[in-house]
């Protein structure tokens, strides 16, 4: 159920219940009971939301992780990459230099 809804529907039962306590047909225990009912509801349905956000969350940073690594990765090949580059291009330089002299 959407945020809209649920608070479309918690609306209408406050409203239901203050119906209720205004015509004097409600005892205090039943509209005790009322609000203990209301109150589970939103207790179950904050619990559930935050339960689903617990598992977008565990799945964010799992992709976070492997993004990470995969650019680690990609960054140490590059460098190691370069190295290589620089050592043969040192090389080449120093046979450069004990060919012109």
């Amino acid at each position: 159920m959407d945020v809209e809804a649920e608070l479309l529907d918690l609306k209408r039962r406050m409203q239901a219940i203050e119906a209720t306590m205004y015509s004097g047909d409600a005892t205090p225990a039943s509209v005790i009971t009322e609000l203990k009912k209301m109150i589970t509801a939103i207790e179950t349905g904050i619990n559930d939301d935050l339960a689903a956000h617990g598992v977008e969350i565990a799945g964010l940073r799992h992709q976070i992780n492997d993004c990470f690594t995969s650019a680690h990765n990609q960054v140490l090949e590059r460098f190691d990459s370069l190295r290589i580059d620089l050592m043969h291009l040192k090389l080449i330089l120093e046979q450069q230099l004990k060919s012109s002299a």
